[in-house]
């Protein structure tokens, strides 16, 4: 295939083990890996640069073998966490030093080019201490860019920075992508991040791979609890958590769904309404809250806390304290396996 194929890639760093990991990438291409701290994301990009050794690994780019090769063979673009810009050197030092320690004869006017290209260009004078956060991201992307890699490697690119420099590194990215269409994994730790940079996901906990996929097949159908809470998905119920509200006629019909211990509850697509009836359960309306294409409602069913989303429809909204009912259709009701391990890895 054209493009970035992970099979089997497995790494220890100490007692920590991470994998198998597997996914595949298109030129252009972002795929978005998140998860907790410690669950090994950093460590997924190390192995995947060739810093950390993954012996069983099959890595290929547009079907040339990379596994075997060391990190300077593999063409990859790496934007460490820590950006790793030498203090000592200006903008145009750290952005042409990789093409110097190769000796390309051309290392002048190709980085020019770049630093244009990515408005570093009345930049190139100063030193790192010297620039903004956004300013530092950029001249990081610009030196991965200069060597002409064929996939890049970015760890928390959003990583200190506010905002309005979040905002201007995701319109920088797209741009770049646009000129450069590389496979790229970005590593993020906030899944509103995640989403924002990537239309394919792959999520890790304590070592193992959870999910891949698209991020509508990750919020309707999150692999376990833990992930369901982790992407913020509202209204994830254990066993225990049901029966810590026995006033509640709707806790108490569910518990049963429940299962065993590590067994939760996924309610999604609640029904909204006034109307009594078989099925249907009180719902008192606390507050009212923005949320994207519409309202969340928060609000509890005699007792349990349930967020109810409403699209934007016309009409008046229902005030805070009043009485409504839900239902739960069939495939509202999604059972989530438990959380899983807790190692951590070092990252």
């Amino acid at each position: 295939m054209n493009g970035l194929l992970v099979r089997g890639l497995e790494t220890q760093l100490g007692n920590f083990l991470l994998g198998p990991v597997d996914f595949e990438l298109r030129p252009g291409e972002v795929l978005a890996v998140l998860g907790p701290s410690g669950s090994g994301k950093t460590t997924l990009l190390r192995a995947l640069a060739g810093f950390l050794p993954a012996p069983a690994a099959s890595i290929s780019l547009d079907g040339r073998p990379l596994a075997i090769l060391p990190p300077e063979e593999r063409a990859v673009g790496y934007v460490p966490q820590g950006l790793g810009l030498l203090p000592h050197r200006t903008v145009l030092g750290n952005v042409v030093y990789p093409l110097e320690i190769r000796s390309r004869p051309d290392a002048r006017t190709r980085v020019q080019t770049l630093l244009k290209d990515l408005g570093l260009d009345g930049l190139k004078d100063r030193y790192p201490r010297t620039l903004s956060g956004g300013e530092r991201q950029r001249v990081a992307m610009a030196r991965a860019l200069a060597a002409e890699p064929r996939w890049l490697l970015w760890d928390e690119p959003y990583a200190g920075l506010d905002l309005g420099a979040r905002d201007e590194l995701l319109d920088l990215l797209g741009s770049t992508l646009e000129t450069h269409p590389l496979p790229t994994v970005i590593v993020a730790h906030e899944p509103a991040v995640a989403f924002s940079l990537g239309r394919q996901f792959l999520l890790l906990q304590a070592g193992r791979q959870r999910f891949q996929g698209s991020l509508e097949e990750l919020r309707r159908h999150p692999p376990n609890a833990f992930a369901a809470r982790f992407l913020g998905c509202q209204n994830v119920f254990s066993r225990e958590e049901l029966e810590r509200h026995p006033a509640s006629r709707l806790a108490r019909e569910l518990r049963p769904l429940a299962g065993p211990e590590g067994i939760a509850l996924f309610l999604r697509d609640m029904r909204l309404g006034t109307g009594e009836g078989p099925g249907t359960w009180p719902f008192t309306l606390r507050t009212l809250l923005p949320d994207p294409d519409g309202w969340l409602l928060r609000g509890d069913s005699e007792g349990l806390p349930l967020r109810i989303h409403r699209p934007e429809a016309p009409g008046p909204l229902p005030a805070p304290g009043t009485g409504l009912r839900i239902s739960l259709p069939s495939e509202a009701l999604l059972r989530l396996g438990g959380p899983g391990a807790t190692a951590h890895a070092p990252e």
